[in-house]
């Protein structure tokens, strides 16, 4: 579905405005973005201390996948500093 044709469908602009009101309504996003970067970081020291018993591609996935992860957290949370 094209993009101007997403923007048609009533379910998707309801949506839309509807994750609009919950970053408004959540004044703590930040915190639980602070949060969820916390566990990832967590989460890639787990998978770096099984590297004993992973291979080493999957390995190598998994922490690049946690650090595309931390980098989208970091920058939402710049984000949504720099917005109040």
């Amino acid at each position: 579905m094209a993009i101007d044709r997403l923007n048609e469908f009533g379910a998707y602009r309801k949506a839309l405005a509807l994750f609009d009101h919950v970053v408004n309504d959540m004044g703590s996003l930040g915190r639980h973005f602070d949060i969820a970067r916390g566990s990832t970081v967590e989460t890639k020291g787990r998978y770096q201390r099984l590297r004993q018993w992973l291979p080493h591609q999957l390995l190598h996935e998994r922490v690049e996948l946690c650090n595309e992860i931390y980098s989208i957290l970091k920058k939402s949370i710049v984000r949504l500093k720099r917005a109040h």
